[in-house]
């Protein structure tokens, strides 16, 4: 744009996507140094205030336009808080199913009671199975991670 039509967008006001796009660049520039933390922060609460596009372009007049290299993107965080929250659960289940199954053991070995190890096998082998389950969770979230 140049000339009358420049002109005309400058008096436009200003949009929540304006004034977030140039805290985007003010951001940029904070990161790679080019603004001190208290001009960063300075135009950032002038950008929130300013009505204009052409008010937001001053926040952004001396500083380089960074261009985004071809073919890169962001990447995205791809947080998984459902899978996690099984993964602790079962974490949970591990360790008091391994509490029960020692003080099982521990009976058992004290009084020699037939019953008693056959409720400690039994918790063994559920302890057993309960790992081997959250185990092959945590091995599918690693797998889908690493992709």
């Amino acid at each position: 744009m140049s000339g009358p039509e420049e002109l005309a967008r400058s008096r436009l006001r200003a949009s929540h996507a304006d004034r977030e796009r140039v805290i985007g660049l003010l951001k940029a520039a904070f990161v790679q140094g080019r603004l001190t933390k208290d001009e960063f922060d300075g135009r950032v609460e002038r950008a929130f205030a300013a009505r204009t596009c052409a008010e937001l372009a001053r926040f952004t007049d001396d500083l380089p336009v960074t261009p985004v290299a071809p073919g890169r993107r962001p990447v995205r965080a791809c947080p998984r808080p459902l899978a996690d929250a099984e993964v602790r659960q079962g974490g949970r289940a591990i360790a008091h199913t391994a509490v029960i199954t020692v003080l099982l053991w521990a009976a058992a070995i004290v009084t020699f009671n037939g019953a008693m190890f056959v409720a400690a096998f039994g918790a063994t082998c559920t302890i057993l199975a309960i790992s081997a389950m959250t185990g092959s969770r945590l091995l599918g979230l690693w797998l889908d991670r690493l992709r």
